[in-house]
């Protein structure tokens, strides 16, 4: 219901819009005060429904955006945004939290990262205070390391909600890319520090 509430789907404003705006016409039409005062009711909640979603983030809003700003971070090769979305015990493969941070910057400088964006995206709260994230990421490399100048790779990213309700990344998983398996990828990429 939350979610509902929070983050409506389009659709829900279109439904309500129509009601509220068919009520308010057909009591205008008949001259019925309670069925105009009932649609400008019901396009006042309308707006209150509009406030909500524009104003207060839900967690899976909060995950997305903080997804999109680790994402970007990597391509930017900035420290300060990995540091402030990685949870204190954040893992990826063998890597530690520190090796995340220099490992992004490292192989986005040796391999030429010039961007990368999100095609592909699915989010699950499976647990309380916990939210899994799946994405594909096409990244776009200008260096000589590679065969190739796209590659498509898959993530896991598993979110954590701290005690002050800030959304921290806690587990990265690779799921493949190119033509590596994730186990490969893993092996290949984050078991050395970078």
């Amino acid at each position: 219901m939350e979610e509902l509430i929070f983050n409506s789907p389009w659709w829900l404003f279109c439904m309500i819009a129509l009601v509220g705006v068919a009520l308010l016409i057909s009591g205008n039409k008949r001259q019925k005060k309670p069925l105009m005062v009932a649609g400008i009711a019901v396009l006042a909640l309308l707006a209150v429904l509009v406030s909500l979603n524009y104003f207060i983030m839900t967690p899976r809003e909060k995950v997305t955006r903080a997804t999109r700003a680790v994402v970007e971070a990597a391509v930017k090769r900035d420290r300060a945004t990995l540091d402030a979305n990685l949870h204190p015990n954040a893992s990826l493969a063998l890597w530690n939290r520190k090796e995340i941070i220099d490992g992004a910057v490292t192989y986005s400088d040796r391999f030429g990262l010039t961007s990368a964006s999100i095609s592909g995206w699915d989010i699950k709260e499976d647990q309380p205070h916990v939210i899994t994230v799946t994405i594909r990421v096409i990244a776009r490399f200008t260096g000589q390391n590679l065969p190739y100048d796209t590659v498509p790779t898959d993530w896991q990213l598993n979110w954590w909600e701290t005690n002050d309700g800030k959304w921290l990344l806690k587990d990265i998983i690779p799921l493949g890319g190119g033509n590596l398996s994730g186990d490969r990828m893993s092996k290949q990429y984050f078991t050395n520090a970078p």
